[in-house]
Parts: structure tokens; sequence; C-alpha cells
């Protein structure tokens, strides 16, 4: 009985002891950071050229437009911008047009 329980005993402290050594291990090893925490968020979109169209003729549903499509692009709801091109086609045989085309440089607003 005596010799049994030194035998035990032995165990005990021969796996106490690898537990202790394993734990020291993995201390030292840098620990996996998980994925969806290092990847980098996209560049934000700070500035680009945008355009509007009128089928009717119209400069400022045209520009409206192009001023819609900015703030989409940029994802904010303040933008700074300034006409770079505005053209158009008037008439034509069938069917007559009356199309006006807006290009529009805009960045992010400043607050």
């Amino acid at each position: 009985m005596k010799l049994r329980k030194q035998k035990l005993g032995l165990l005990c402290a021969a796996l106490t002891l690898a537990v202790c050594q394993g734990c020291a291990t993995m201390a030292q090893q840098p620990s996996p950071t998980p994925a969806a925490r290092v990847s980098p968020s996209p560049p934000a979109v700070t500035e680009g050229t945008f355009q509007g169209i009128s089928d009717a003729g119209d400069i400022n549903e045209a520009l409206k437009n192009a001023i819609d499509t900015a703030h989409e692009g940029l994802r904010v709801y303040k933008v700074e911008w300034r006409l770079e091109e505005l053209s158009g086609v008037h008439g034509g045989w069938t069917p007559p047009r009356n199309r006006i085309t807006v290009k529009i440089h805009a960045r992010v607003g400043q607050p």
C-alpha cells in the first residue's frame, strides 16, 4: 500500500511538472490575433469627379444629380464642389434630344 502511494505521488508530481512547463511555453509564445481585428479598413475616399445628367435639358436637375452622386460616393453629408464640365445635346430628328451633362469635382466638406 505504501509503495502504491509513493507511485501515485510521483505520478502527480510528474503531471504537475509537465503542466507547468506547458503553461510556461504557452506564455512565451505570442497569442494569435483574430483575423477580423488585423484586417485594415479600406482607405476613405475624400474626393473625386462625379457626373449628373438631365434628359429634360434642365441644368439645375443635372447639377443636383451630380451633387447627389457625390454625396453617395463620398459617403458624407457635406461636400464642396466645383464645376468641371458642362455639355449637352440639343435637337435631332427622332426623337429630338435635349440632354445636359454636368461634371463636378467634389471633396469632403470641412466642418
